[in-house]
């Protein structure tokens, strides 16, 4: 019988899911796929495919007594959000978070136009009205306390963890000691865990603050203020972590 995931890793595009596996990486307990494999959830053709495609890519972790998978593309979306339920409902899942405006900043570099920076595109796509302009799908992926009130409304709020990628980088062997403990996984190894900051902080979008006019900055903590209200709010949470970032 083939192994199944016993956490998923998810959150907005580009906060650093991927990282995060990277460090769990390190723990003799933890694993993961050995190989980027196809998304099975948020993908029809390969969910389609069934659980038999789906479950023997964990095959390679045999022996890790915990499992794991990074789902960066499910974290807004119900479909692949049911679908995960459907099949894992025992699953845990960690959501990464990070300050909306610079996801939104570390977003508009993937667009397709590479010639321009961040902050010129900010600019012109923003438009006068910023919620009726196109990028209104891409700012609401930043109203993070919906989405997470999804995932713990489908599944019990006990599995899920809520990490802010902010914490990781200011204070990783403390928030890894944190999401060992949720894992059921030995806390020992965690200050042996070869951890590179510099690898983490070019990864985000750090470089990019302050690299908005004011006045986008400023429309842009308009718009997303009372959405982190709500978030910090519902966690009992100093707001202060994005305040003083902005």
């Amino acid at each position: 019988m083939s192994r199944k995931p016993d956490f998923l890793i998810t959150g907005p595009s580009q906060v650093g899911t991927y990282l995060l596996v990277t460090a769990l990486s390190q723990h003799s307990e933890i694993g993961f796929p050995t190989t980027m494999e196809a998304p099975f959830f948020s993908e029809d053709e390969n969910f389609k495919k069934g659980t038999g495609w789906y479950y023997p890519r964990f095959n390679s972790t045999k022996g890790k007594g915990c499992v794991g998978e990074a789902l960066p593309d499910c974290f807004s979306r119900a479909i692949p959000r049911a679908r995960i339920y459907r099949h894992l409902p025992e699953v845990k899942v960690v959501c990464i978070l990070e300050d909306p405006i610079e996801r939104l900043l570390t977003s508009l570099t993937e667009r397709e136009n590479k010639d321009r920076p961040p902050a010129q595109l900010a600019q012109e796509l923003f438009g006068e009205n910023i919620q009726t302009n196109d990028l209104e799908a891409v700012l609401s992926c930043g109203q993070y306390y919906f989405h997470l009130r999804e995932w713990q409304d489908i599944f019990r709020p006990e599995q899920v963890f809520v990490l802010f990628l902010e914490d990781f980088v200011s204070a990783p062997a403390t928030e890894l000691a944190g999401l060992l403990r949720w894992l059921g996984c030995s806390e020992s190894p965690v200050s042996e865990l070869n951890i590179d900051l510099d690898e983490i902080c070019c990864n985000i979008s750090l470089d990019l603050r302050g690299s908005l006019e004011t006045t986008e900055r400023s429309r842009l903590q308009d718009y997303y203020r009372p959405y982190n209200k709500m978030l910090f709010d519902h966690l009992q949470r100093d707001p202060s972590l994005w305040e003083n970032d902005q």
